[in-house]
């Protein structure tokens, strides 16, 4: 169990099914560090987007 937002614990579900549960077959890409770390937990390898927007 994890400790994400609903459309982040959605993301993380339907990469686990589109992958039918391997992640080594999908990397992840996020900004949000909770959907990050869940995804590593479950055997994501994550890309990390740095957020280089500025106002």
């Amino acid at each position: 169990m994890h400790p994400l937002r609903a459309a982040d614990a959605l993301h993380l579900a339907s990469a686990l099914v589109a992958t039918q549960e391997d992640p080594s077959k999908l990397p992840i890409m996020s900004f949000d560090e909770r959907l990050t770390r869940a995804a590593r937990k479950e055997g994501f390898m994550v890309n990390l987007l740095i957020n280089r927007l500025t106002t």
